[in-house]
């Protein structure tokens, strides 16, 4: 059983550096970094703050700061301040980033393979994705997700 779990692993492992490699080259059809896009994606579900997200990503905020300007300038995020708290900042998407996020989302299932599963393989894998994704952090807390 311990040998089926590491070659489990080793192939959940590939799918993401495979998932990562695409993410990365949508990216740069769109002329943004994969961070970038992975923050516009983030965004795209809820408004966030830029703790929250340099906390998602971790890092620190000031590392984020820098991203989320390129996102600003280029119309596909806004920065406000928080109405709870002036100091904080909330991100959120703009029409044209949510279009970009759209256009992804719509290509994503075919080019990761997903519209080669029958519907019952896409249940089954989505069943199995959700347990793991379900399971603790290395550290024992729960995992956070991509939409915070």
């Amino acid at each position: 059983m311990e040998t089926a779990s590491r070659q489990l692993c080793d192939q959940i492992l590939a799918f993401v550096s495979r998932c990562k490699t695409i993410f990365l080259h949508c990216a740069e059809n769109e002329g943004l970094t994969y961070v970038q896009l992975y923050v516009l994606y983030m965004v795209y579900h809820e408004p966030l703050t830029m703790g929250h997200l340099a906390t998602t990503l971790h890092c620190d905020a000031s590392n984020i700061t820098g991203v989320v300007e390129r996102l600003v300038r280029r119309k596909l995020l806004t920065r406000q301040p928080s109405q709870q708290d002036r100091r904080v900042k909330v991100l959120a998407i703009t029409e044209a980033g949510q279009q970009l996020v759209d256009d992804l989302r719509s290509k994503l299932p075919s080019l990761l393979g997903c519209t080669s599963l029958s519907a019952a393989e896409s249940k089954q894998l989505q069943d199995l994705l959700l347990k793991l994704t379900s399971s603790q952090d290395v550290d024992g807390s729960q995992p956070s997700s991509i939409h915070g």
